[in-house]
């Protein structure tokens, strides 16, 4: 072997060393994003995705919006929830519900979470009375809210992004 062979070969290997590394970094900071705050959180989210009942496209006929104010206020429109609870896949069974009140920032059992207190709301009753639930997850180093309205395995949730 030649001296410019074996300089060619340790080239290409530092080079295939340094691109896994850097793919490693920024993976991490995918996988593993660092603590939201509610800096982070802060300000209007709209529905990427809004799903129901056996993963079908919900026939909401406006787009669920949230706002996350940096006092800790909220105001949500048409956020979806079921009547009726044993009739999950019914779509009928839904309602759409919009209110006002405090949000923080909680560590559940799978990561982080936006915890919703409603103070005032109009329309029906939520599956658990007074709060709401969004699970704070990422995709490619973007903050989504995952809101799930009722049994993930069904499919009804509503995605938000900012």
């Amino acid at each position: 072997m030649t001296q410019g062979f074996i300089k060619t070969i340790l080239g290409i290997v530092t080079s295939i060393i340094a691109i896994v590394i850097v793919a490693m970094a920024w993976s991490y900071h995918v996988v593993f994003p660092k603590t939201p705050t509610m800096t982070s959180l802060t300000g209007k989210w709209e529905d990427t995705v809004n799903v129901g009942p056996s993963g079908r496209k919900l026939t909401n006929p406006h787009h669920v919006t949230l706002e996350l104010n940096s006092d800790g206020t909220f105001a949500v429109a048409e956020l979806p929830v079921l009547t009726d609870p044993s009739q999950a896949m019914q779509e009928n069974r839904m309602a759409w519900n919009s209110g006002q009140g405090t949000w923080i920032i909680e560590h559940g059992r799978d990561g982080y979470r936006v915890k919703l207190v409603f103070s005032n709301y109009k329309g029906e009753q939520l599956t658990r009375p007074g709060n709401a639930w969004l699970d704070i997850r990422h995709s490619w180093g973007r903050p989504r809210l995952w809101y799930i309205w009722d049994d993930p395995d069904i499919g009804n949730w509503v995605i938000f992004h900012k």
